[in-house]
């Protein structure tokens, strides 16, 4: 295996994790190089050495404050009246006209729905119609390269690199570039986010099935996004995917639940998966506040899908700067060849008229 990641006393992490691993009875996510924080806290020695190995995974920057202080205009609204009146239209920045309209689509959907939130009937098809659509579609359109595409959409980088043959390959949402100017044709197409949808969170197997799957196209986009920047180290330090589980009723004070999933690189062996808390949308203006944190993953999901695609842009341009300067540098060398020829032609011409 290339490029281990090393750790103190002439060990690496992938030697640790594959140690690891033999022990195990049942097959995991650590069979296919996938940790979490638990389980770096079990195999490694020291809270240094995790420190050291996470070093160079990609970090969230904090929220910005603009948009925390458009949120917090809502911290004491009680009532529908005092909501709305809270919003404002802000044409100027898409982020914080997205969250006023988020905060306006759940109040529309506690009070002029007859609270269908807390409706235990729902299907996936009504939230992926209805509920969702503000919360996630329309904000990752906002990333004019991108699209999310829902209702079993095949997830194109399953096909090399799926560790489980045989599992469903299809997702209920998956973000596709439109056009990456990577791609070696127009046509390709790179992914960056899968989603999976259950119809309610107390179905622990359903749940597990989906986590698992999730996990397994988080890696499988990783795979494919790694060798498209030619497993470059500055880019891979850079690329982090994005799984997102939404599921059902999580209470009587909460309906649908969001837990987010993100997976990066520790160097090109292993894969780093960091999974959210459950994040749940209310059910009465009351509790409106909860849409906090529901809007800090959102927009975590979207700088990561940001940044992941700019990480890869700047490989091609480096890449291409320095196929530039290859080119001038053969250039110049074949100038060079070319007068060194011509002064040895003419000084063969002046010793054959001395001749």
């Amino acid at each position: 295996m290339a490029d281990k990641v090393a750790l103190p006393d002439n060990r690496f992490l992938e030697d640790v994790l594959y140690q690891h691993v033999l022990t195990l009875e049942e097959l995991s996510p650590a069979h296919f190089f996938i940790v979490d924080n638990e389980l770096l806290d079990r195999i490694l020695k020291t809270p240094e050495e995790k420190q050291e190995v996470l070093r160079g995974v990609v970090r969230f920057p904090p929220f910005p404050k603009n948009l925390r202080k458009s949120m917090m205009r809502y911290r004491g609204a009680k009532t529908t009246a005092q909501c709305r009146a809270a919003g404002r239209d802000s044409p100027d920045n898409q982020d914080i006209q997205w969250i006023d309209d988020v905060f306006r689509h759940v109040v529309e959907l506690i009070t002029n729905s007859g609270n269908i939130l807390s409706y235990e009937g729902l299907n996936e098809g009504v939230w992926d119609s209805l509920v969702y659509p503000p919360l996630w579609d329309k904000y990752l359109a906002s990333i004019h390269t991108m699209v999310l595409q829902r209702k079993e959409i095949p997830l194109v980088a399953l096909a090399p690199y799926a560790y489980l043959p045989g599992r469903p390959s299809h997702y209920d949402g998956v973000v596709q570039s439109r056009a990456l100017r990577g791609g070696k044709r127009r046509s390709d197409r790179y992914e960056f986010a899968v989603f999976e949808v259950t119809r309610s969170s107390s179905d622990t197997k359903k749940l597990s099935a989906d986590r698992e799957k999730l996990i397994a196209g988080c890696r499988a986009m990783l795979c494919s996004l790694m060798e498209l920047v030619e497993y470059d180290e500055e880019a891979i330090a850079k690329l982090v995917v994005v799984g997102v589980l939404q599921g059902g009723m999580c209470g009587f004070f909460y309906g649908l639940g969001t837990r987010l999933l993100t997976m990066s690189c520790i160097g090109r062996n292993v894969f780093y998966l960091r999974v959210g808390e459950c994040r749940n949308l209310p059910v009465d203006v009351k509790n409106l506040t909860a849409l906090y944190d529901v809007v800090l993953d959102v927009w975590k999901a979207k700088w990561a899908i940001q940044n992941t695609e700019t990480a890869i842009e700047e490989f091609f341009e480096k890449k291409q700067l320095q196929e530039e300067e290859e080119r001038e540098r053969r250039w110049l060398e074949g100038e060079r060849e070319r007068e060194t020829e011509e002064d040895e032609e003419d000084e063969d011409g002046v010793r054959g008229e001395c001749d």
